[in-house]
């Protein structure tokens, strides 16, 4: 899924900008019964808050990796601020496939980064790898 955008904390004047969620990533293809989904990455949010849960309905996968997909946006920090959470790491879903895979289509739905707090960095889109031998 995409990672989630970074938190900003700005000393001068005290603002807080939490960064937004992830966008899931899924894969599907009703041929090869494959309906796979890559939940996002939560947005960062500022120092002194709470740390946000991971996602965790992934869905159609053999094994899942826990922020192991697209990385979260970096925290931005202003003159002596404590630095801010990055936004969390989407998750990467596996599955293994065995048959023959000529002409078969794939719909796949990357997820979007989630927006950065102010000037944070946004989280990386999600992704889909291929390894077919």
């Amino acid at each position: 899924g995409g990672g989630g955008g970074g938190a900003r904390r700005v000393f001068s004047g005290n603002a807080a900008y939490n960064g937004s969620d992830g966008n899931d990533t899924t894969v599907t293809c009703s041929n090869l019964s494959i309906a796979i989904t890559a939940k996002a990455g939560r947005g960062g949010i500022v120092s002194g808050s709470s740390i946000r849960t991971i996602f965790t309905t992934d869905a159609g996968g053999d094994f899942v990796h826990r922020g192991g997909g697209a990385i979260g946006g970096f925290a931005d920090q202003d003159n002596w601020d404590v630095a801010a959470f990055d936004g969390k790491p989407g998750n990467l879903v596996s599955k293994y496939v065995k048959g023959s895979l000529g002409g078969e289509v794939l719909t796949l739905s990357i997820g979007a980064g989630g927006a950065g707090g102010s000037s944070a960095a946004d989280g990386e889109n999600g992704y889909v790898e291929l390894t077919i031998w």
